[in-house]
C-alpha cells in the first residue's frame, strides 16, 4: 500500500454581500458627494441625499469626523438589488473637502417668492414654474409670509405618500 499524501485547499470566508468579483476594488470606485439630510441619534445612523434617486443610511460610526445636518461627505457606494428594489450601501465615508461642496447634485441653489398654506406649510415659486417645498419649521424660524422673497438651497427629497421626488429647502436667506 503506498502512503497518501494529504493536500488541503485554504478558503478564505467573507459575508456574502461583501464580495462579488463584478465589483471593482474600493479604491477604483469614484466619491460621491452627499448631504446629511437628517441624523438619527438613537439609531446613529446619517440620512444622506446623493442625487435625486439615491439615498442611503450611513452608520455615524463609518465616519471619521463629527457631523451635523447639512454636512457634506464624500462616499464611495454600491449598488445591490434586494425584493426587487436597488439598495445602495457606503463602502467609504469621509467628510467633503471645502471645494468638493460644489460637486453635491443633491443640492440646488434656488430664488423665489414663497406661499404660505394654512397648516404653516409653503412653496417658493420659481421664475420656471417649478416649486419647492418649505416645510412648517421653516416658515416659523424666518417667519415666512406669503409673498416673501427669498433664495438658499434647497435639497432632493423623497415623499413616502406621493412615491416622488421633489426640492425642499434646506437652508435659506431672507432677501
Amino acid at each position: 500500500k503506498r502512503a497518501e499524501s494529504h493536500h488541503y485547499e485554504i478558503y478564505k470566508i467573507v459575508p456574502h454581500d461583501s464580495f462579488r468579483e463584478s465589483e471593482p476594488p474600493f479604491h477604483e470606485v469614484a466619491e460621491q458627494m452627499a448631504v446629511v439630510a437628517h441624523i438619527n441619534q438613537a439609531k446613529q445612523l446619517a440620512y444622506v441625499t446623493v442625487r435625486r434617486g439615491v439615498d442611503l443610511t450611513v452608520p455615524l460610526s463609518s465616519i471619521p469626523n463629527t457631523i451635523k445636518t447639512g454636512s457634506i461627505l464624500a462616499l464611495r457606494l454600491v449598488k445591490s438589488i434586494r425584493r426587487e428594489r436597488i439598495i445602495y450601501r457606503a463602502i467609504t465615508a469621509r467628510t467633503a473637502l471645502n471645494n468638493e461642496h460644489e460637486q453635491c447634485e443633491a443640492l440646488s441653489r434656488f430664488k423665489g417668492k414663497c406661499h404660505i398654506a394654512v397648516p404653516g406649510f409653503g412653496w417658493v415659486h420659481l421664475n420656471d414654474g417649478k416649486r419647492i417645498f418649505i416645510e412648517p419649521r421653516v416658515v416659523e424660524q424666518y417667519s415666512l409670509t406669503t409673498g416673501s422673497s427669498i433664495e438658499g438651497i434647497a435639497i432632493q427629497s423623497y415623499n413616502k405618500k406621493r412615491s416622488e421626488w421633489n426640492l425642499k429647502v434646506f437652508s435659506l436667506n431672507t432677501c
